[in-house]
């Protein structure tokens, strides 16, 4: 888009509707590479966003990965008729032990990079423990969908046997699960590899046009005769 409009302010704006939509932004100032994220940047005006790790310390150094929250004026005060819920994401800000100060995990998890920008990793539901690493299901992906000629990238974790499920849609026939290894082995650690492949010819969509990850694990789960 910026190569062929060089003259348009292209911003990436992030916010969940729980925080009144808008909750950060980054204006793309530079070059970004296929295999890089568009960070979310900054904190809007009327907020701020914090990053906290899993024993609810605050996080400030780069490449550390922790759960995104909202803080500020433009937050809900919770959902309808469901305090269950609200109780569990809506809470009192961990670092304030002085006065009422409620901030919203939004189940984004994010990380600094060398820049200061937030970088969206993945969300919380698709947090992983495998070979004793903790892995955001979404950073594979995002390895994957570098890959030229792959246009599409599913992965789901099999408890039972423990294995990377990754399910891809490619233009090219050269395109097999040996390939993706060699491309992704500059990319990601050995223990994130995918240890299993499905190429499909199309993935199947949700109601809002996303992958939906839950009919491809039901036919995983019917049908295992996957790539190994």
């Amino acid at each position: 888009w910026k190569n062929a409009l060089p003259n348009v302010l292209f911003t990436n704006l992030y916010g969940p509707t729980e925080a009144t939509v808008i909750a950060g932004y980054y204006i793309i100032n530079r070059f970004f590479s296929d295999d890089e994220v568009i960070p979310i940047g900054s904190a809007s005006s009327y907020g701020e966003l914090l990053v906290f790790n899993y024993n609810n310390e605050i996080i400030e150094t780069a490449d550390k990965i922790g759960e995104l929250c909202i803080k500020g004026i433009s937050l809900a005060f919770g959902y309808w008729k469901d305090f269950n819920k609200t109780n569990e994401v809506f809470i009192q800000n961990p670092q304030n032990t002085e006065f009422p100060e409620i901030i919203y995990k939004t189940g984004d998890m994010v990380k600094y990079n060398q820049l200061g920008e937030i970088i969206y990793i993945g969300r919380k539901d698709r947090q992983i423990k495998h070979m004793g690493y903790r892995i955001e299901l979404g950073e594979i992906e995002n390895a994957i969908m570098s890959i030229p000629n792959l246009y599409q990238a599913c992965v789901f974790y099999d408890e039972t046997q423990r294995d990377i499920i990754l399910f891809y849609c490619a233009e090219s026939e050269e395109i097999d699960n040996k390939y993706i290894l060699s491309i992704i082995k500059n990319k990601l650690p050995k223990y994130m590899f995918p240890t299993r492949f499905k190429k499909i010819n199309e993935m199947p969509l949700n109601s809002n046009g996303k992958i939906d990850r839950l009919e491809l694990k039901k036919n995983y789960k019917i049908n295992k005769k996957i790539t190994q």
